[in-house]
């Protein structure tokens, strides 16, 4: 099994489904255009779903033994060239975050030392595109992100499959990062033949 080099932005996603990587990708969907929380929970259970189907298509021996649904962090970075000031952060283009210390970490900290087969991003949260309705309870990019990585743990609670045991955030940043980021981690298995005669 290749594994992928360390590179801005991880490995193609297509890659990482066809199983040809051990890597981090990212399977992004925008949530901009949701106006409420369950409204954009529920576009990331269908991107979670769909994410999974390419995989076992592509993967058609095997099956997902475990997975984990997290969240991290995505920083700005600084203009090029020593210029003042961060470049613009697109939440589709992973290309213009900077990752060190936030997915990238946690997949060479956490998930590549655990076994798992991949992991990949499903949304980037920023301030600006978080519903006017849960503001005030949830008032930064860090903070809806762990609202709506709950609320995809609390989905999935009945699913034997989830990795997560409790609702534990983990460790939050001193400082709000620009972007939150949701993803899921897991780990695939080869099916069991059946032992089936004719």
């Amino acid at each position: 099994m290749a594994y992928a080099p360390s590179t801005v932005g991880g490995a193609d996603y297509d890659d990482l489904i066809r199983g040809t990587v051990k890597y981090y990708s990212f399977n992004l969907v925008d949530l901009a255009r949701y106006t409420t929380l369950t409204g954009a929970k529920n576009r990331l259970v269908g991107q979670i779903d769909n994410t999974f189907a390419d995989i076992l298509t592509q993967q058609d021996d095997m099956e997902i033994e475990s997975f984990t649904i997290g969240k991290t962090n995505a920083k700005r970075r600084k203009k090029r060239g020593g210029g003042k000031g961060f470049e613009d952060f697109d939440r589709r283009d992973p290309q213009t975050w900077k990752l060190a210390g936030g997915v990238n970490g946690r997949w060479h900290s956490y998930y590549s030392p655990d076994g798992y087969s991949g992991m990949v991003g499903l949304t980037a949260v920023t301030k600006d595109i978080i519903p006017a309705g849960v503001k005030q309870v949830h008032p930064n990019a860090e903070a809806y992100s762990i609202a709506l990585e709950q609320e995809l743990i609390d989905h999935y609670s009945e699913d034997p499959r989830l990795a997560n045991t409790t609702y534990n955030t983990g460790p939050s940043c001193n400082k709000a990062p620009y972007a939150g980021i949701v993803y899921v981690a897991y780990k695939l298995k080869k099916k069991r033949r059946s032992n089936t005669r004719r």
